[in-house]
């Protein structure tokens, strides 16, 4: 579930403050995470990628991969970091990835569309 408020509405930080309860904080991180991972290779529902972030006390643990159609290529990366920064995680995890060919194999994907 998502809640959003409109920028425009001149109560939004009241609104806001209504609201927080409603916040999972460790969902809220590990969604920081997985979404720094997708940002930072274009993620789309066209694309195979997959990114996976679990807390564990102060600890996050980041998988993520990327694969041709066929499973032929693929890479693949599992790091953990502390859970306060989870966009530095995500950017460690597609490191890795990229490392390992993520790049050219999602221009593969793109290419076979």
């Amino acid at each position: 579930m998502a809640i959003e408020i409109r920028a425009d509405r001149a109560d939004s930080a009241e609104l806001a403050a209504y609201l927080a309860p409603l916040n999972h904080q460790p969902t809220a991180l590990a969604v920081r995470a997985e979404r720094m991972v997708s940002r930072l290779f274009g993620g789309s529902c066209q694309i195979p990628l997959a990114a996976h972030a679990t807390l564990e006390g102060e600890v996050m643990r980041l998988r993520a991969m990327v694969a041709t159609p066929d499973g032929t290529q693929m890479a693949s990366a599992d790091l953990s970091g502390p859970a306060s920064a989870p966009e530095v995680l995500g950017e460690q995890v597609a490191s890795v990835l990229r490392a390992q060919g993520a790049d050219a194999i999602l221009q593969q994907c793109k290419l076979q569309a």
